[in-house]
């Protein structure tokens, strides 16, 4: 999260940039001046969250929510949305649990044995099938992306495809995988964030704490398939994690309702309680 290189910290200080060095152009330099002390202050949080001798999961959580606050004391603008960044902040600093691809020759892709496919298995169906036979017509090596196991896990159902793990981070914004920070900033400055707007976030609130099981809708945000840091995480999953770790999902596998298994997952208080509490800023 503070790394010095490809953190999600970074990725904020690079998205946020374009818009310090805009004010020089309208000899306004409160912003210029306001980022350089965020730059200041985002240092500082990272020294203190990873001191050796404090616990890492409290300091980093402490850090991410010093963070939090620190962006949203700051004016937002219609291209640059402070307010967004902070909750999507605020959802990192409640999130216990993080993986990631990692890139190593162990963890990398893999490219399979050939495997042989016959005429029969091609044309198993209609015009020709019948006179298929068990004859070779091609050799196919399977590759495979890094992340291509988690990914499967996580989308079982869709083994069909190539890289599940592309899939998660495009259809499961909110409830797998927390979108990136960077979606809170326009690429240039004078140029407003889509999907930012009150009606907007009302729906995306309601959907929360109604459906937090569900992704996000396009509709709510700004919401993009962006995952620099390729972070698999989010509370609704620590929720589900925490419940199917006390019994819930172990009977039915957690999809009858009707069966009302006890110790469904519920989001933590503290997640939407914040959220909740705050106002929609006039941009």
């Amino acid at each position: 999260m503070f790394g010095p290189k490809d953190s999600m910290v970074q990725g904020l200080l690079q998205a946020m940039k374009p818009h310090a060095r805009s004010a020089k152009d309208d000899d306004d330099h409160s912003a210029e001046v306001r980022h350089a002390e965020f730059n200041a202050l985002v240092e500082q949080i990272a020294r203190e969250s990873t001191e050796p001798e404090n616990d890492p999961e409290k300091s980093l959580k402490s850090g991410l929510i010093r963070l939090r606050d620190a962006l949203a004391s700051m004016p937002s603008t219609p291209s640059a949305r402070h307010d967004v960044a902070a909750e999507l902040v605020h959802l990192h600093a409640h999130t216990r649990r993080y993986w990631s691809v990692r890139r190593g020759d162990h963890h990398g892709a893999f490219t399979a044995e050939e495997i042989p496919v016959r005429e029969n298995e091609v044309n198993s169906f209609g015009i020709g099938a019948e006179g298929a036979s068990e004859q070779i017509v091609k050799q196919v090596r399977p590759e495979y992306k890094a992340g291509t196991a988690g990914g499967a896990l996580l989308v079982w159902y869709k083994q069909e495809m190539s890289d599940p793990l592309q899939w998660v981070n495009a259809n499961r914004r909110g409830c797998v995988v927390i979108p990136d920070v960077s979606c809170a900033y326009s690429p240039r400055p004078g140029v407003a964030v889509a999907k930012c707007g009150a009606r907007e976030r009302e729906a995306w609130l309601a959907h929360l704490a109604e459906h937090p099981e569900d992704p996000w809708p396009q509709h709510t945000g700004p919401w993009g398939p962006a995952n620099a840091q390729r972070l698999i995480g989010s509370p609704v999953l620590d929720a589900f994690m925490a419940a199917h770790k006390a019994g819930w999902g172990t009977k039915f596998g957690g999809g009858r309702d009707e069966e009302d298994e006890p110790g469904r997952p519920r989001l933590d208080p503290d997640v939407l309680t914040w959220l909740l509490d705050r106002k929609h800023p006039e941009c």
